[in-house]
């Protein structure tokens, strides 16, 4: 039984290296011709295992951790959906779940209950009891939505307000 969970534990993780690095790919990194980009994704947690049916979800519980390059996601739990090779979404719930981006030497460190990231609007949404801390901004909300290609923000609350932060660019 242990080196049937061993060689489970390898394929998956084997497959999820191969699966970021294709959905990153997919995303917008620029590889020059004829070169070969490799980034490493550390993807840790106590347990991982595929949802039976055909809904594509991989989940991951105790102490989950994604590293990336540019970014790293702490959180109790998470799940991944869409196919291996191309998922559309990371949900990761703690107490709270934490994210940091690392991007032109500015670090921004977000929490949350529950933290997501969709891929196809590329947008990162921190929800219940959200906290944002940046070189230039600090936020607390009941959710707050960053729009990563455009660097926006979204803050929303019980109370209704409603704020959008843009950063100036250096040209």
């Amino acid at each position: 039984m242990r080196s049937r969970l061993h060689a489970y534990r390898l394929t998956v993780s084997i497959t999820i290296v191969a699966a970021l690095l294709a959905w990153i790919e997919g995303a917008g990194a620029q590889v020059p011709e004829g070169s070969v980009a490799r980034e490493v994704i550390v993807i840790r947690a106590d347990q991982a295992w595929e949802t039976p049916d055909d809904t594509e979800v991989l989940h991951f519980r105790g102490n989950f951790e994604l590293h990336a390059p540019e970014w790293s996601l702490q959180a109790d739990e998470a799940d991944m959906y869409g196919p291996m090779d191309d998922p559309d979404q990371i949900v990761a719930r703690g107490k709270p779940a934490v994210v940091t981006i690392r991007d032109e030497g500015e670090t921004v460190v977000g929490e949350g209950m529950t933290v997501e990231y969709e891929r196809l609007t590329d947008t990162l949404t921190l929800r219940r009891q959200a906290h944002l801390l940046g070189e230039n901004l600090e936020m607390s909300s009941a959710e707050i939505v960053f729009d990563v290609g455009t660097k926006r923000l979204k803050s929303s609350g019980s109370s209704g307000v409603e704020m959008i932060l843009q950063r100036e660019v250096r040209q």
